[in-house]
C-alpha cells in the first residue's frame, strides 16, 4: 500500500493541476436545471483525465525543462506559460511535480 505521505502529494499534485484541467478540457457547464446522462457524465470524466495528464506534463515541462530549452532556446509562450505555472504552483510547492 502506498505510504500516506505520498498519496496526500499525489492529492495535493491533482487539486493544484485541477483549475488548470478543466482549462484545457473546455467543457461546458449543465444548463440551469439539466442534468447530463451517464454517458455524457462518461465523456466528460475521459476528457478530464487526458486534460490533466496535458497539465501534468507542461507543469513538468515548465519545472524541469529539456535539454534544448535549458540553452535558451524556450519560445515567449512557453516562457509565459512556465512563468504562470511557477506562480501557480509556488516554490514551495514545486516539490509536488517531480518525476516519479
Amino acid at each position: 500500500m502506498a505510504e500516506p505521505s505520498d498519496v496526500q502529494r499525489k492529492y495535493r499534485e491533482f487539486l493544484d493541476l485541477m483549475p488548470l484541467t478543466l482549462a484545457l478540457a473546455g467543457l461546458p457547464d449543465s444548463d440551469h436545471g439539466k442534468y447530463f446522462t451517464a454517458e455524457q457524465i462518461e465523456s466528460r470524466l475521459f476528457t478530464i483525465r487526458h486534460a490533466w495528464k496535458a497539465a501534468r506534463q507542461v507543469a513538468r515541462e515548465c519545472i524541469q525543462p529539456s535539454n534544448s530549452q535549458a540553452a535558451g532556446d524556450k519560445t515567449l509562450e512557453e516562457s509565459t506559460v512556465c512563468r504562470q505555472m511557477a506562480d501557480r504552483i509556488g516554490s514551495s510547492d514545486r516539490s509536488l511535480l517531480k518525476m516519479s
